[in-house]
């Protein structure tokens, strides 16, 4: 009896939300959205497989000084809500492709 009466609550819910017409303007606005975010992802993706296959093409305004990018791994260990920009504003300055494990071993522990 609970088995048939949650596939009847199941079915119910199913029904009920299927109501839920779009309309036109509606349908374009969120193709239009997918679309700008997926765009935008793309663009993210390609810049990011141009700097792995020539990371010679990164800025070189990035910094490779050992002591700040040491710093930087301490600050991803401690990882405190408070220092969230300051990480990010370090991860756009410094130049980490030769430490790209060491920082992901320091966030994953």
């Amino acid at each position: 009896l609970n088995q048939k009466y949650s596939v009847k609550m199941e079915k119910s819910s199913i029904d009920e939300s299927s109501q839920k017409v779009l309309s036109e303007e509606e349908k374009e606005e969120m193709l239009r959205s997918l679309k700008e975010e997926e765009d935008q992802m793309l663009e993210k993706r390609r810049t990011n497989l141009q700097y792995i296959n020539n990371p010679e093409d990164l800025p070189a305004k990035l910094v490779s000084k050992f002591d700040r990018i040491m710093k930087f791994k301490n600050k991803i260990k401690s990882l405190k809500e408070d220092q969230r920009d300051s990480l990010i504003k370090d991860l756009t300055e410094l130049n980490l492709t030769k430490y790209v494990d060491e920082v992901i071993e320091d966030m994953v522990a």
